[in-house]
């Protein structure tokens, strides 16, 4: 398994997914799409599932972030006997990254400060 980051914005945050898998079992799948800075930029489809999917809960359209993820392939067969390969991009941890970053507010002052230096 390939494992990589990509930074950029999020730009869409989507529902969680409930999908059946088999024996009655289902998979919590949620998906975002990043917009990459770079000279040729990209919109990317990350998705979380399992355990994880809730990780995107604490983010908003619009931040920057960091997510790291799995490159995945997976193969099938058509009825036709004609084999397709899907490549899928699951993040399992993601930050804010950037702008972003906790900063400490600092207050805003228009007059002077009252040191005994200058």
């Amino acid at each position: 398994m390939i494992q990589n980051k990509v930074i950029g914005v999020l730009t869409k945050i989507n529902e969680t997914e409930h999908i059946s898998i088999r024996d009655g079992k289902t998979l919590d799948k949620k998906t975002c799409l990043v917009k990459t800075d770079e000279q040729y930029p990209q919109e990317i489809e990350i998705e979380f599932t399992g355990n994880k999917e809730h990780m995107l809960n604490q983010f908003a359209e619009g931040m920057e972030v960091l997510i790291n993820v799995n490159i995945k392939c997976r193969s099938w067969e058509n009825p036709q006997g004609i084999t397709k390969h899907f490549v899928s991009l699951s993040g399992w941890k993601i930050e804010t990254h950037g702008s972003n970053e906790d900063k400490p507010d600092l207050p805003a002052t228009t007059e002077q400060d009252d040191l005994p230096f200058s």
